[in-house]
């Protein structure tokens, strides 16, 4: 039985308890004790426990150092579970930084997959995948309608050009015999062998020479188009012509016709010579084609003006302007289209067959200008020809009258 010490005694008198350490033969010991009461609050009893000091203090560091090692083993795992989810994620976002590599790469057929990565990620790849088998589908749709188009376009290329073939061949059997046919009409009319006898052979004469050249001119508008719309057509004739001459020449070709319909033709051209760089054959047909198409359309009594002007760019533009019928939005877009007519079929009172504006339409663009057209139904049209600075050059008061002077 060990002795109790000092503070134990002093506990039977104050009633409390305490730890407290003692010296002893085999070193440190603490201890602790309460004391035990009856009913009446009087100490019968002490509960006393002692304990060698370097024994708890063993103990406590074996506890400790299991908990050392519990906690770094716990470090371990959450490490390795990081380490596991962070390459899981890697992964899963490589994949689709891969998929998106592909899609700007054109690639649509690839799928898109993230097994195994978080819900969130598999959720992404899942839209991902939904909108590239969406685009997929649009660029096969997007891929046949463009093959298709290419099939007709090649077809549509080739028909042109045997329509191309057709024309140049029937060019040669259907212009010699209506040259001979216009001219021989016209040795009749002109009774270059003698008197023919019969005056109304005669007349006969000169309606067919005259039906003969409309017919050829006809068949050349077409020719011409069909070469231009084939890409047949080209400008190396070009040279460089003064512009003033050439409209004299369409105004005394339409001029026969604007007095036949009771229609005043006028000339104001601006005040210097200007000259173009193109076809002089092509440019006097579009203005001939352009004046006499306003005067078809101009009732008797009405007027066509053709006004030139040098623009503060560069350009030059011809307007042919006209008190006509008009047209509207709609009839202008008819009228540029190949064999187009602003009048129905119905109620047409004019003859042609609606070449003329889109074959000067279209030898405009050849030259690198535009044809405008500005009309107003019962109030007249006007179309502009613009010609670019590039085709435009001023001549010389000199060069001018030289060149006038020698024709």
């Amino acid at each position: 039985m060990l002795r109790l010490p000092p503070r134990a005694t002093q506990c039977r008198s104050s009633a409390a308890s305490d730890v407290y350490t003692r010296q002893a033969a085999h070193g440190t010991w603490i201890g602790a004790f309460a004391p035990i009461r009856d009913n009446d609050g009087q100490v019968v009893a002490l509960l006393q426990v002692d304990t060698p000091l370097d024994r708890l203090l063993e103990e406590s560091n074996r506890h400790t150092t299991q908990q050392a090692l519990f906690a770094l083993l716990l470090l371990v795992v959450l490490v390795c579970a990081m380490n596991l989810a962070s390459h899981r994620l890697t992964r899963a976002l490589t994949l689709l930084a891969q998929a998106a590599k592909r899609f700007g790469h054109g690639d649509f057929k690839t799928k898109i997959t993230a097994h195994g990565a978080t819900s969130e990620i598999e959720e992404l790849a899942g839209a991902l995948e939904t909108a590239r088998q969406e685009i997929s589908e649009q660029v096969d749709a997007q891929q046949l309608t463009e093959a298709q188009l290419a099939e007709a376009l090649a077809k549509a290329k080739a028909a042109t050009e045997v329509k191309s073939q057709f024309l140049a061949n029937m060019s040669h059997e259907l212009r010699t015999p209506l040259n001979a046919i216009i001219g021989f009409s016209e040795i009749i009319s002109n009774q270059m062998f003698g008197p023919v006898g019969q005056t109304k052979y005669v007349d006969y004469a000169t309606d067919i020479r005259s039906s003969g050249a409309h017919l050829l001119s006809i068949i050349n508008d077409i020719l011409d188009l069909a070469k231009i719309e084939a890409g047949h057509a080209s400008v190396q004739e070009q040279v460089e012509f003064e512009i003033g001459p050439a409209i004299s020449s369409a105004v005394r070709m339409v001029a026969p016709l604007a007095e036949r319909r009771g229609v005043d033709l006028a000339v104001l051209s601006c005040p210097e010579p200007v000259r173009l760089i193109g076809v002089e054959r092509m440019i006097r047909q579009v203005l001939v084609n352009v004046m006499s198409n306003a005067v078809k359309f101009t009732e008797e009594g009405g007027s066509v003006t053709v006004v030139t002007e040098r623009r503060a760019g560069g350009s030059f533009r011809i307007s042919v302007m006209d008190t006509g019928i008009g047209m509207s939005s709609e009839e202008v877009k008819i009228a540029l289209t190949p064999f187009g007519q602003a009048d129905n079929m119905l109620t047409r009172k004019h003859e042609g067959t609606g070449l003329g504006l889109p074959l000067a339409n279209a030898m405009m663009e050849l030259h690198g200008g535009r044809l405008l057209v500005k009309s107003k139904p019962g109030r007249g049209t006007t179309i502009v020809l613009l010609f670019p600075a590039a085709r435009v050059s001023v001549a010389s008061p000199e060069e001018t009258v030289a060149a006038r002077a020698s024709s």
